[in-house]
């Protein structure tokens, strides 16, 4: 009896979590009609990380989140749900859910939660009369871990405002045109018009596509 009480206990946590989320995606209008506003996130916290310090110190250091999810610097908290894994001829791609103590807004999934697909970006104007001129815009990303990268124009090109951040950030199409961020490995993100997530590309050239409604909430991804 105990043997099968925890038999089933491991396929709850394996299980909840995917119906939550199927739940979640498949009635996006009736389950987040009071709650939902848009994936533009903001993170509240005065101690805000390093992209590098955000990805559990890959430059090298001491991480700043302790084993149960605190950040040390800021006390904020974090949970990662891992939801599953969908194998494919080039990779894995892993589906997570992330909650922060930090985050101001509600996501598709709930207030404080990003999915794992769902970076964003956002173009801020600083100069009205002339935004294509050197500082007269940047760019706000929102990463999937919490961390918010900015990315300034300098008249011709976008250059990290961050710490520790390595993504690059280009308009292929021109001035007109949406974004592309592409990582250190040659992984890229293409983005819709809105600044959501519309192409993911990995290192070895797999794709998956992901499509949203008009209310900024995600229908499909392949």
């Amino acid at each position: 009896m105990a043997k099968q009480i925890r038999r089933f206990g491991t396929w709850m946590l394996v299980i909840g979590p995917l119906a939550l989320l199927l739940v979640l995606l498949a009635r996006p209008a009736e389950v987040h009609a009071l709650t939902f506003s848009s994936p533009f996130w903001s993170n509240t916290s005065s101690n805000l990380e390093c992209a590098c310090a955000a990805d559990c110190s890959a430059c090298g250091g001491p991480s700043i989140w302790s084993p149960e999810g605190v950040n040390y610097l800021s006390g904020a908290f974090a949970h990662r749900v891992h939801v599953l894994d969908n194998p494919g001829r080039t990779g894995t791609v892993s589906i997570d859910v992330v909650w922060r103590s930090d985050l101001s807004g509600h996501s598709q999934l709930g207030r404080g939660w990003i999915p794992s697909w769902e970076v964003t970006v956002q173009k801020r104007i600083l100069n009205q009369g002339s935004p294509e001129s050197a500082g007269g815009h940047d760019v706000i990303v929102n990463y999937t871990s919490g961390f918010v990268g900015l990315f300034g124009w300098n008249g011709s090109a976008y250059v990290p405002s961050s710490c520790a951040l390595y993504d690059t950030l280009s308009r292929p199409s021109g001035p007109s045109g949406p974004y592309r961020l592409a990582d250190k490995w040659g992984g890229t993100i293409d983005f819709s018009s809105a600044g959501l997530p519309s192409v993911i590309t990995d290192t070895r050239g797999g794709t998956t596509t992901l499509t949203h409604n008009a209310n900024k909430q995600i229908t499909n991804f392949r």
